[in-house]
């Protein structure tokens, strides 16, 4: 990262929570890096969760709770904006960084004699948890209305500039794109550790794995469809590390399709006579990667997902649906980033696999297309290998060392 800004000294990097996610652990990344030059401290509205991603540097809390009602949530933001401005007067906080949009809204109005700039982690459009009230308020007015009252905003991809620029009347000018960035040096290191030993079962079979929380965003129904279909045709495991809120629908699902359900924590007895393996949460998941045969992401849709390029590194060919966004930038970069958002079938990207949507099911049947690649690149080894080498080289362009030199860059330069 270049020498600091002389007129910045002290940063604060605020967000929602530090429970388990992706914009948490760019967050943290972020924080450690920026740690090394400048004063950093971190801010969260409360700490309900526990801090999964700790850091050297000083944790505030505003200690304001959300709201259920609307009117409650209303006297919640005000407070936090509250609560924010008198931390930025006490810290003497020359420049703030939030991450997610509840984040983005409260540094923005809390502004003191601070620079703001706004992290956008993923589309707005697409995200089917941004309804009612609050979410008709927050696409009208919020992004269009705040945003440009920042210093500057930061994207996670092209294609959710575009979405900010196209879609919210936004300044392009005014929008920096900086990748998620990865540490490939340890994320491989990790990977070389042995896999636990009540797992070396499942993997003496081919392995499709995914890596992502049970929530409606990653779209796992999609994919026991699929893959409930392509087992059909051959033989493998499908693995699925991550926990969520819809486990349970998760789990009634392969029931439903008949498919035989190991569950982690709950099933007596590993074995290999399972053909779904739910092993939650792990620390280490890299290793797991490391020794699967595919990855696969199934997701409505994204921002610049952290989980097919950790795969990348590990040397995993990728099959991710083309969703808006994030995907098509990562296998299929230097072309319009949102070129081909409604794909109706199999896209051999030059870094992987693209593919359509897994919605509707019945009506386009994408789950045959998605069941018959995955067996495709299951029985052929060389494909395999080479998404899996060129994966690898893909990834080093986003290696830290050189996002970080974006963000040392874009702080000089407000």
């Amino acid at each position: 990262m270049p020498l600091g800004s002389q007129s910045i000294r002290r940063i604060l990097l605020v967000i929602p929570n530090l429970g388990f996610g992706g914009a948490q652990r760019v967050f943290s990344d972020l924080s450690k890096e920026l740690g090394k030059i400048y004063e950093v401290f971190e801010c969260t509205f409360n700490l309900n969760q526990k801090n999964e991603y700790p850091t050297n540097n000083e944790l505030i809390s505003l200690n304001v709770q959300g709201g259920n009602s609307l009117l409650s949530k209303a006297i919640s933001f005000i407070k936090r904006c509250i609560a924010l401005k008198k931390i930025k007067k006490q810290y003497k906080i020359d420049c703030t960084i939030s991450h997610l949009a509840g984040a983005n809204y409260v540094n923005i109005l809390s502004r003191h004699k601070d620079r703001v700039v706004l992290c956008v982690h993923a589309a707005k459009k697409p995200d089917k948890n941004i309804t009612g009230i609050t979410g008709f308020i927050e696409k009208m007015f919020l992004v269009p209305w705040l945003y440009p009252h920042s210093n500057r905003i930061v994207s996670v991809s092209q294609a959710v500039k575009e979405e900010l620029t196209g879609g919210f009347g936004l300044k392009y000018e005014a929008i920096e794109v900086i990748y998620n960035s990865f540490d490939n040096e340890a994320i491989t290191a990790k990977s070389m550790e042995p896999i636990p030993e009540k797992f070396k079962i499942i993997f003496n079979h081919p392995v499709v794995i995914t890596c992502g929380r049970l929530v409606l965003q990653k779209n796992h129904s999609g994919l026991l469809h699929a893959v409930s279909i392509a087992l059909e045709m051959t033989d493998f495991k499908l693995v699925i590390v991550g926990d969520g809120p819809l486990k349970t629908e998760l789990l009634n699902l392969c029931k439903k399709l008949g498919l035989n359900t190991y569950i982690e924590g709950k099933t007596e007895q590993i074995s290999d006579n399972f053909q779904i393996y739910f092993l939650g949460f792990h620390k280490n998941p890299f290793s797991l990667l490391k020794n699967a045969s595919v990855f696969v992401l199934t997701s409505n849709w994204e921002g610049f997902p952290l989980a097919p390029c950790e795969a990348m590194i590990c040397e995993l060919p990728i099959v991710s649906t083309d969703c808006p966004t994030g995907p098509r930038e990562i296998l299929a970069p230097g072309g319009p980033p949102l070129l081909n958002i409604n794909l109706k079938n199999v896209e051999y990207a030059e870094y992987g696999i693209l593919m359509p949507m897994l919605n509707d099911l019945n009506k386009n049947g994408s789950e045959f297309i998605w069941a018959k690649t995955i067996v495709d690149l299951i029985e052929n080894k060389e494909l395999r290998l080479e998404y899996g080498f060129k994966g690898k080289e893909r990834i080093k362009e986003l290696d830290i060392k050189n996002i970080n030199d974006k963000w040392g860059k874009l702080l000089m330069s407000i």
